[in-house]
């Protein structure tokens, strides 16, 4: 993160830029922290988002907002690479598991049922539907 609050990914060895990252922050951005391997990164900022990024590439890969733009967040990796920290600017105290099987374990916790087409549409765009809850799976039909 620059002084001006702008998030890049630089090849250290090469001394060049991999990637600027665009759609970081609204605001600036004030955090940064890498999982152990490296392989991802976190930035936080004034706008209360925290952005996972891919520490190779510096593809955006997800963001959550826990209080909405009012909050500054800060973040912090846990050992075990993928379980993010985050403390909000009012006190409160967050954990994000930012392993996507765990979206998908805690999607199906909330909706107690498999998302439908639409829902699904929303949420991952035009990537092929499928059933994210295995424990709903739809029963096959019995053929006589």
């Amino acid at each position: 993160v620059t002084q001006e609050g702008l998030a890049g990914l630089i090849d250290l060895q090469a001394g060049s830029w991999i990637a600027g990252l665009t759609d970081a922050h609204d605001e600036t951005a004030t955090r940064v922290d890498f999982n152990g391997d490296g392989t991802r990164f976190v930035t936080s900022g004034f706008d209360g988002r925290v952005v996972l990024w891919d520490g190779l590439t510096g593809e955006r890969l997800a963001a959550v907002q826990p209080l909405g733009p009012d909050y500054e967040t800060g973040v912090a990796f846990l050992p075990d690479g993928h379980t993010v920290h985050i403390a909000a600017s009012n006190g409160q105290m967050f954990r994000w598991d930012t392993e996507p099987a765990a979206w998908l374990t805690y999607a199906c916790q909330v909706a107690g049922r498999n998302l439908d087409k639409e829902e699904w549409s929303s949420v991952f765009g035009s990537d092929t539907y499928r059933e994210t809850c295995p424990q709903w799976a739809q029963a096959e039909p019995s053929v006589p």
